[in-house]
């Protein structure tokens, strides 16, 4: 059909509205520029009024010809706000007109308007069952200030359009109210025991995250689960009461309430900065925490959970953590958990030493496990390394690699035992314990959830986890304390990216 084409009998538009009327019509939505420009409503009804009020959104110049017209419509005539014409419908009233809706209640005359139209090209709406020989359909529209939402089905099902539009007015409030905001737990509030309970799974972040994804007020999060923290990091409705639904979906609601933080805007900001840092971390300055927020933003994109204010915040926190690293000093114990892990090891077991070697096994060939094997082989400390599915392509030197099969023979042997598996049980568990007797043993778990159950752990058995590590090397307060105060007047340097950020959302 050619769109301001000529019509020339009724009879073929009478078979074309029969042919199309289950049919929907593809459509270009478009904004028209209509203010002080000059449209026609032909009808003075219900669907007139709903028209009119439309174009009195764009600033229209309205003029409407129905030889009479509801009350509403009255109204806009008596203010002045509407031009009216008393009178039938002629046809050279759609002259001269940017746009004209046919919505009286008479078909016939509908088509009348909508001939005319096309002979002097005018785009022309019509309101009955003649839409699809028209030039254009109007969407369901929300407003709010200069923000507005539209909703087309093609033409169809004009239920279901009001059902979207109503559903989506009722939270956009919600939009123009959102801020950054943050909700956790991590090894600071909650020891290893209770922080394992809560941990996610890979296997359900994805599921935990499409939950998120229908909770209204949240406009875009990622979820960072690593061995020292479990949080959520999105923009939300700062006014939207979801903290209780979060907790649910994240299970922090079986934790005290004081054992989870909450931060937004400003807060929000500053803490992703320290946490990029590595200030937050068990190792002060560690760099895995990096790579970590990166994997987490990426699976979040992946998975179409993050919006480009997400990614913009996560940009600016990295860039502030790169100063903030340059000032920690060096009197603090700084680098990753491998290097805690083996500076423990080497000073529990003498290491290292020019004879009579400890037996080493360090299972797992996630990063973790990769770091303490490379550490060890610079020291040039022989040990088993021992993989449970897949085996690592290269193998540092005075390294002996093992499969899983051959864990219980290593363990009967072994004076120290490094783990760093991702699993959700134990690997190490009670029917091991006959492997570790009869002789001192240091077990070293760097893994949440835990691979080693606790109970393994006796007189001889020495059992070391992260938090045990924490402690080991504990910050030195005055140090600690100078290099936060710095740290945060180094953000607050920068907030000015907060609120360009703030800024570019609203507007």
């Amino acid at each position: 059909m050619r769109i301001l084409g000529f019509l020339k009998d009724d009879t073929r538009i009478e078979k074309e509205i029969s042919v199309h009327a289950n049919v929907t019509k593809d459509i270009l939505p478009i904004g028209l520029l209509l203010e002080n420009r000059p449209c026609l409503i032909v009808g003075g009804g219900r669907a007139a009024l709903r028209k009119a009020e439309a174009l009195l959104a764009s600033r229209a110049a309205i003029t409407m010809v129905a030889p009479a017209l509801t009350p509403a419509l009255q109204i806009y005539i008596q203010r002045k706000k509407i031009a009216h014409i008393a009178r039938p419908y002629e046809s050279g009233d759609v002259h001269n007109q940017t746009i004209v809706f046919a919505a009286t209640g008479n078909r016939q005359i509908n088509r009348m308007v909508l001939r005319d139209c096309r002979e002097a090209r005018v785009p022309c709406c019509c309101v009955d069952g003649n839409w699809m020989l028209g030039d254009f359909v109007t969407p369901a529209v929300i407003r709010k200030d200069h923000l507005s939402v539209a909703i087309s089905t093609g033409g169809q099902n004009c239920r279901r359009s009001r059902m979207i539009k109503e559903n989506l007015a009722r939270h956009l409030d919600l939009v123009d109210a959102a801020n950054l905001f943050v909700m956790g737990v991590s090894y600071q509030q909650l020891p290893l025991a209770e922080r394992e309970k809560v941990q996610l799974q890979h296997n359900t972040i994805r599921e935990i995250g499409t939950m998120l994804t229908h909770i209204w007020g949240i406009h875009g999060f990622m979820l960072l689960d690593t061995c020292n923290r479990i949080e959520i990091m999105g923009v939300k409705a700062q006014h939207a009461t979801i903290d209780s639904l979060l907790k649910r979906i994240l299970r922090l609601d079986v934790l005290p309430p004081e054992s989870i933080y909450s931060k937004q805007g400003e807060d929000a900001f500053a803490h992703t900065a320290y946490l990029a840092s590595g200030l937050l971390s068990q190792m002060t300055g560690e760099n895995h925490i990096v790579s970590q927020i990166k994997d987490a933003l990426a699976l979040a994109q992946q998975y179409e959970w993050s919006n480009g204010m997400l990614k913009e915040w996560i940009d600016a926190a990295l860039h502030i953590s790169k100063s903030i690293r340059q000032r920690i000093p060096r009197d603090i114990f700084r680098g990753e958990i491998e290097d805690a892990a083996i500076d423990y090891l080497c000073k529990s077991l003498s290491l290292p030493q020019p004879s009579n070697a400890p037996y080493i096994t360090v299972i797992g060939t996630g990063t973790v496990g990769q770091g303490i094997i490379e550490r060890l082989s610079r020291l040039h400390i022989p040990c088993h390394w021992v993989y449970h599915r897949h085996a690592p392509n290269d193998i540092p030197p005075h390294i002996t690699l093992h499969a899983w099969q051959a864990c219980k023979r290593l363990l009967s042997r072994s004076d120290g035992v490094i783990t760093a598996v991702a699993a959700s049980q134990p690997i190490l568990t009670d029917d091991m314990a006959t492997q570790l007797t009869g002789r001192p043993v240091l077990l070293m778990d760097l893994a949440t959830p835990r691979n080693i159950a606790p109970s393994l752990a006796t007189a001889q058995t020495r059992l070391v986890n992260l938090d045990d590590l924490k402690n080991e090397y504990i910050r030195a307060s005055d140090t600690w304390n100078t290099l936060m105060k710095q740290s945060r007047e180094l953000i607050d340097e920068h907030l000015s990216m907060y609120h360009q950020m703030m800024r570019s959302f609203q507007t």
